[in-house]
């Protein structure tokens, strides 16, 4: 009897409601011309244990302009970059971003302040599928003579790279010859030299760069020749110049 009376009251419950996936709640954002404020909707329950809590503020999807980068005479690795530009009126605050690449995770990067209307870029890890080879096409070193007092050294290099892709990706080589700070020493970019797409890259001097939009399974090939003379009576030592940041 016992039995068929609990039963009786399980039939009679009322069923439970199904389960309501939570929706994320963005803040709003109040801007002017001096300041941004976002603001979070209703309230929040931060745990009191001591650990780190983030909380999502806004979502934001942008349209890149994907770009690979290689500096050769460093290191014959081709690099993903992202151009973006920040179309929000807020700006961006520095601090560490998660990087991933089609939902694979690439690695931890650094976020500079971008200010609202500024673009920024994104590096998203090693292309594998644009190969990257520079070697050294010639190298002469001419000795003082008894009627030339003048020491040269004439380098050339051949930078070359292939996009092994099945579609089109645009590809800059950074490259740099010698500059010099003492008028005994000279550098002349000799004329064998590929016309650099930049003569200058930002503020690095004797940095220049080469970009091409490469279609699938085409390769350029870019040629760097430089002479460098100097007396010979002085030596000559190289050094990485500083870099503004």
């Amino acid at each position: 009897a016992m039995k068929a009376q609990d039963s009786a009251r399980n039939e009679a419950a009322p069923a439970s409601a199904p389960p309501v996936q939570a929706a994320e709640q963005y803040a709003s954002l109040d801007s002017d011309a001096w300041q941004a404020s976002f603001i979070v909707p209703g309230r929040l329950n931060v745990p009191a244990d001591g650990a780190t809590k983030s909380f999502a503020l806004a979502s934001k999807r942008y349209d890149p302009q994907l770009a690979v980068r290689t500096a050769p005479s460093i290191d014959p690795t081709a690099y993903l970059e992202a151009r973006l530009v920040n179309d929000e009126d807020a700006p961006l605050l520095a601090g560490p971003i998660t990087v991933l690449r089609d939902g694979a995770y690439v690695g931890q990067g650094q976020l500079a302040f971008v200010a609202a209307g500024d673009g920024f870029d994104l590096g998203f890890g090693a292309d594998d599928r644009v190969k990257v080879t520079r070697v050294p096409v010639k190298k002469k070193e001419n000795e003082p003579t008894w009627y030339n007092q003048t020491k040269i050294d004439t380098r050339e290099f051949k930078t070359s790279v292939k996009n092994l892709h099945d579609f089109p990706i645009r590809t800059t080589i950074v490259d740099r010859i010698p500059f010099s700070e003492n008028t005994a020493i000279t550098v002349e970019l000799l004329p064998q030299t590929t016309p650099p797409t930049e003569k200058q890259v930002g503020d690095k001097r004797g940095v220049m760069s080469w970009t091409y939009d490469l279609a699938a399974g085409e390769q350029k090939d870019v040629r760097l020749a430089w002479r460098m003379k100097w007396p010979a009576d002085r030596d000559v030592v190289t050094q990485p110049a500083p870099v503004a940041r």
